[in-house]
């Protein structure tokens, strides 16, 4: 069935499912029912919000997003299945993130299999989401520790040291890397200074996940990034700061 809205099963209630496409309600009760049993058996509270993304046919490959709550902490994972019926990649990932953020133990520099993948980057995209945001002034550990709960590509925030605007991204067998925005006003910017045109431009043209740029209209470091629906997202700043995220 073609199926939208939010959807719970009595089993757990407290799952709420926001599927996407052409899923059938067996597949619904059988990620509700894999992530009830894995939150109930971690001991994990306050539910979970889940969203299924179906591919355009039924054998297609299928996104599945978890966002929780772990101790307090915001988390999500976002994980690509081959189709439907495949929930184990899903739990696993979501049973590491768990699992990490009980024992305070930051992600491994490696990335993790099956990640992401259900798009491809190259290709053209609009911006469909924009997001104005309050960033997280902190220093750079700390927007790290956001990347990492909230399984993300690259996390914008406001480095507390220098005050710029600035992203720490996943990069290879480093681990995380960080970039700003501006670290000494003479320099020009590490950064290219673009219109949002020529940022969706350079974005497509070049087949990037995300894309983190000066805006020339506004000076401000801005995060463009490739959507789960192939689409595009902006993120931009407001003046008083608090928290932002990337990659719903």
């Amino acid at each position: 069935m073609s199926a939208s809205g939010k959807w719970s099963t009595r089993a757990f209630p407290d799952i709420v499912v926001f599927p996407r496409g052409p899923i059938a309600e067996l597949e619904l009760e059988r990620v509700a029912g894999a992530v009830g049993r894995l939150l109930k058996r971690n001991r994990v509270d306050g539910g979970a919000r889940v969203r299924v993304v179906g591919a355009n046919c039924s054998s297609g490959p299928q996104l599945v997003q978890v966002n929780l709550h772990v101790g307090g902490t915001p988390a999500r994972v976002q994980t690509v299945t081959p189709g439907p019926g495949m929930v184990l990649p899903v739990v696993l990932r979501l049973e590491r993130l768990i699992q990490r953020l009980a024992t305070k133990q930051p992600e491994a520099p490696e990335r993790e299999p099956m990640r992401r993948g259900l798009l491809q980057a190259s290709i053209d995209g609009t911006i469909t989401r924009r997001k104005n945001c309050s960033l997280l002034v902190a220093p750079p550990d700390a927007a790290a520790a956001v990347l990492d709960a909230m399984d993300y590509d690259a996390h914008l925030f406001i480095d507390a040291d220098t005050g710029a605007d600035a992203i720490v991204y996943r990069g290879d067998a480093a681990g995380v890397g960080l970039l700003r925005s501006a670290c000494d006003p003479a320099e020009p910017p590490p950064i290219p200074e673009l219109s949002e045109t020529a940022a969706v431009d350079r974005l497509c043209g070049i087949g990037l996940p995300y894309l983190f740029f000066l805006d020339s209209a506004t000076r401000r470091g801005h995060l463009l990034y490739r959507r789960y629906d192939a689409d595009l997202g902006l993120i931009t700043s407001r003046p008083d700061a608090r928290l932002a995220g990337f990659g719903d």
